[in-house]
């Protein structure tokens, strides 16, 4: 009766420190599987940030793109804009030598009436009775007023060529300020697409420095979460190290008091007529049994 109450004593301690190392074992379990599910929640958030952020980065490089493309274009018609001003530029610098353009109206004028006058002077001479000395001099006059006919004829003509040549310049360099009006117009329109895909670019580049924070911070988060959950694994393997101790502990326990509670049943026996003898024997087996240590967590 007593070696059952010792045995049953001794199987209590041990089932009582195994039940406490098991509750230790699975809290650093729960608490290893916590952070790793908090680990893997922020892995995912950093992940699901740099997905968007390499979707955003791919609108960025569409925008840039067509930006360039904006900016060659502005800086085309920039070009040809500038040289049609440069070319409107000389063309007025040619009509301002071409002086003689406010000559023509009065050369023609002087023109008319110096021919009127020879032809009065010939009806004279055909149809008036003059001395020698008269005749003559009309004759004088007559030669040297076609002399002068010839020569306002041939100011005359290069008059008119330069007028011409003006009248060309003039419509040269409406065209060519219709054209640079044209290309300055287009200048305005590219500047304005550039200007409004600078602005887009900076309002998604300032989404993407966002995103790259938060990524970082969730990083941040995951690691310190893992290094967490690696500490309570480490724990955990501890505490199941502890606790595989004690079983096989017990188990140890158990089958020296098997042995033990045989070879007392043999002396027993064996000394079944001497009651003095079997109590001695059965006070050696729970002397024994009580000497045996408890593990402490």
């Amino acid at each position: 009766m007593v070696d059952d109450e010792v045995q049953t004593k001794s199987r209590k301690d041990l089932r009582r420190e195994v039940d406490d190392a098991e509750k230790k074992f699975q809290g650093y379990v729960a608490r290893r599987n916590e952070f790793n599910d908090k680990a893997r929640q922020m892995r995912d958030d950093r992940d699901l940030l740099h997905n968007r952020r390499k979707e955003i980065m791919t609108e960025v490089n569409a925008l840039r793109t067509e930006k360039d493309k904006a900016l060659g274009d502005l800086r085309k018609h920039k070009e040809r804009r500038d040289t049609l001003h440069k070319q409107a530029k000389k063309i007025i610098e040619m009509k301002r030598s071409k002086h003689e353009l406010t000559k023509g109206e009065s050369l023609s004028t002087d023109l008319f009436a110096l021919k009127d006058t020879m032809r009065k002077l010939e009806y004279t001479q055909q149809t008036t009775p003059l001395t020698m000395e008269k005749e003559r001099e009309l004759i004088d006059q007559i030669k040297e007023g076609y002399s002068a006919i010839a020569e306002l004829e041939k100011e005359y003509a290069t008059v008119l060529e330069i007028n011409s040549e003006v009248e060309t310049l003039d419509g040269s360099l409406d065209t060519l300020f219709k054209e640079a009006d044209s290309e300055h117009q287009l200048v305005v329109k590219y500047y304005e697409a550039t200007r409004k895909l600078q602005e887009k670019m900076d309002d998604i580049y300032r989404e993407v420095r966002h995103l790259i924070s938060e990524a970082d911070k969730k990083h941040t988060a995951f690691i310190d979460f893992r290094k967490k959950a690696d500490s309570f694994h480490e724990k955990a393997s501890e505490m199941r190290g502890k606790l595989n101790e004690i079983r096989k502990e017990g188990r140890e326990n158990a089958i020296e008091a098997r042995k033990l509670i045989g070879d007392q049943n043999k002396a027993a026996r064996s000394a079944v007529q001497n009651k003095e003898l079997m109590d001695e024997k059965l006070d050696e087996a729970l002397e024994q049994l009580l000497k045996k240590g408890k593990i402490s967590l």
